[in-house]
């Protein structure tokens, strides 16, 4: 997550937060990086897989980028 974006919530570094899109949450520790403001960044895995969703819109491969999401303090 961007370093500015995670000040501005109160979010510090290791700490876990929640992770929401319209398919599931998960709770994460938060970590920043070298990201643009309002981008957050998920590694592929079981987690992730929690808030990607099986539709794929006929493609068989589901919406890894581009997903909206909420972020804030668990």
């Amino acid at each position: 997550m961007n370093a500015q974006d995670m000040d501005q919530r109160g979010i510090e570094e290791g700490k876990p937060v929640k992770v929401r899109t319209s398919t599931g949450t998960v709770e994460v520790p938060a970590r920043s990086g070298e990201l643009p403001p309002g981008l957050v960044f998920m590694p592929l895995g079981p987690t992730a897989n929690a808030l990607i969703g099986t539709d794929t819109d006929a493609t068989g491969i589901p919406p890894f980028k581009g997903l909206e999401v909420e972020v804030e303090l668990a």
